[in-house]
């Protein structure tokens, strides 16, 4: 997901998802918009992300 936001919006993100979570606003799934960060988990050990891609779909990497 970093190599993306990298080259779409010239981004740096962290590479963890507990350290993502503080560079995001957060808002209900059902109000997501393409191009946002969905996370899996509790807030402060969430374990998986994925980037939202409108449609109920979403792009995520099976392995790192």
């Amino acid at each position: 997901m970093d190599y993306v936001y990298a080259h779409a919006e010239n981004k740096q993100l962290p590479h963890n998802s507990v350290a993502l979570e503080s560079c995001v606003n957060q808002h209900a799934v059902s109000q997501a918009q393409p191009g946002d960060i969905l996370f899996w988990g509790q807030h402060g050990s969430t374990y998986h992300v994925a980037i939202y891609t409108g449609n109920n779909q979403y792009a995520a990497a099976a392995q790192p």
